[in-house]
């Protein structure tokens, strides 16, 4: 799970497997969780 520096690809398949998310959101996601936690990626 990582940012991008292309947020208008999120949702088209041009990674290698990799969950794409905007900066923000992951700024977001980063500041509820610490390393290590464990994450379910369901969908």
């Amino acid at each position: 799970m990582h940012g991008t520096d292309e947020p208008d690809l999120i949702g088209s398949a041009v990674s290698n497997g990799c969950i794409r998310m905007r900066n923000d959101d992951m700024a977001i996601f980063a500041e509820h969780v610490t390393l290590g936690t464990r994450v379910s990626i369901i969908g």
